[in-house]
């Protein structure tokens, strides 16, 4: 079995982040009932704010695999 990696762990995190945006979307008139859309704009640009930094962590974490010649 494969040790538990940095980049194994940012993956799982993206994808349940993931997984948890789109319930969340599917759920859009329940989430979003009485929010100004003031408020909604902000917690999506967080929310992909997020996502994008976790993003740029596994492919920088991927690269830095690469140059360092490991498979």
């Amino acid at each position: 079995m494969k040790p538990i990696t940095f980049e194994r762990s940012v993956l799982a995190l993206l994808i349940v982040y993931c997984l948890g945006l789109a319930w969340n979307l599917a759920n859009w008139e329940k989430l979003s009932a009485g929010l100004d859309w003031r408020m909604i704009a902000l917690a999506l640009t967080i929310r992909f704010a997020f996502m994008g930094g976790l993003l740029f962590l596994f492919i920088r974490s991927r690269r830095a695999k690469k140059s360092d010649g490991k498979p």
